[in-house]
């Protein structure tokens, strides 16, 4: 499997994290063999042949056998996989879970894959190595505007008692400012962040929306030390990841996953 890891998460042996890219699967498909689109409307069971390949190539000794899966919905509901409701089964020997109208997990259970899809909103990694604290969130414009990775970083503090100083977070792979044009209603609803859009055609605006959360992040307390952003934009890096935008939704999905040993 072809996955990219980040370098503020590689210091840590013990989390196994990656963001899968377009190509590198085991399936036949129309638009690239690694689509991880579990929940998808189409290609599930392709989707699930690649996700138990990836597992099965992770770089650790034990394989994780807890698979959790968020249905996404574009708002900011984060939820502590302990205590979380979740639909499951078992499936080829894996628990599986997957939690319904949610944007961001969290947990400290070990040998547990939390797993998040993507096709051009942006990935957030969360991580506290002191108290062995690992989490996913999906963050597309409307997350992004709601302060979901701020509310990620409170969700940890409150639930966990994980301090700010602690915290690891990266920011994966997403349409980029490059390429991510938004109109003038998504426009007027960071009007606190100008210096985030760049005038593209009449009333629409290039966005960097990794910027927003950056920036975000930051007001939490978060030194830029402690924050990774991957430069790499989903739209015109047309070899590498799926777009949805740029295929006019007839695409894959990426996956970004986190686990610890």
């Amino acid at each position: 499997m072809n996955y990219k890891t980040f370098k503020l998460l590689e210091q840590y042996s013990e989390c196994i994290h990656g963001f899968t890219y377009k190509n590198g699967g085991i399936v036949d498909l129309p638009f690239g063999n690694q689509h991880m689109g579990l929940l998808s409307f189409h290609y599930q069971d392709e989707a699930w042949e690649n996700i138990k390949h990836l597992i099965q190539t992770l770089d650790t000794d034990v394989k994780p056998k807890t698979l959790v899966f968020t249905e996404q919905i574009h708002q900011d509901h984060l939820v502590n996989f302990e205590s979380a409701d979740f639909e499951k089964t078992v499936r080829d020997g894996y628990d599986v879970h997957i939690i319904k109208s949610t944007d961001g997990v969290f947990t400290t259970q070990t040998k547990t894959l939390l797993m998040t899809f993507y096709a051009d909103c942006t990935p957030i990694f969360f991580y506290d190595p002191i108290l062995r604290v690992i989490g996913m969130v999906h963050s597309g414009w409307k997350g992004t505007n709601l302060k979901i990775a701020n509310q990620g970083i409170a969700f940890m503090t409150k639930t966990y008692g994980s301090r700010i100083s602690d915290l690891k977070v990266v920011i994966g792979p997403a349409a980029s400012a490059c390429c991510y044009e938004v109109d003038q209603e998504v426009y007027e609803q960071f009007v606190e962040y100008p210096h985030c859009f760049k005038p593209s055609k009449e009333g629409h605006y290039l966005m960097d929306m990794k910027r927003v959360i950056y920036d975000d992040l930051i007001q939490t307390g978060l030194l830029d030390s402690q924050i990774e952003v991957s430069e790499d934009c989903t739209i015109c890096q047309s070899e590498a990841y799926f777009s949805h935008r740029r295929d006019h939704g007839d695409t894959g999905r990426m996956a970004a996953f986190i686990s610890m040993q």
